[in-house]
């Protein structure tokens, strides 16, 4: 994330913008005011950032940071019907209704005389 230090008008140079809360973190502004931080919140909540530099009063920020969306996946079978006693190669895909979703897991089962039997799982 870019944080930008400036006076109010011209950008402050060696300002050391610490994050805490939700994410830690620490940098210092280049010359024109600003510095990178990588932010990975290890919760939701609040992110405080913090600049100090010599010469001038602290200032803060806040930022939130929130849990990710939860997508709804969905699978396909080609083909959808497979013969008793014949293998039969079959194609599934998972997606979160638009795009590929990578490393899911799909589990097969069959029903033999009223009970389940987990027969393979496979991961992507």
């Amino acid at each position: 994330m870019t944080f930008t230090v400036t006076d109010g008008v011209n950008p402050v140079q060696g300002a050391t913008v610490t994050l805490s809360g939700s994410a830690t973190g620490t940098g210092t502004t280049d010359a024109n005011g600003t510095v990178i931080i990588d932010v990975n919140a290890t919760s939701e909540g609040t992110i405080t950032a913090t600049a100090d530099a010599p010469g001038y009063t602290s200032a803060t920020m806040t930022l939130t940071a929130t849990l990710p969306a939860v997508l709804t996946l969905s699978i396909t079978a080609t083909p959808t019907t497979v013969t008793v006693g014949i293998t039969t190669p079959v194609t599934f895909t998972v997606t979160d209704g638009v795009n590929p979703v990578q490393g899911a897991t799909v589990t097969l089962s069959a029903m033999r005389q009223g009970q389940e039997r987990r027969m393979l799982t496979a991961r992507s």
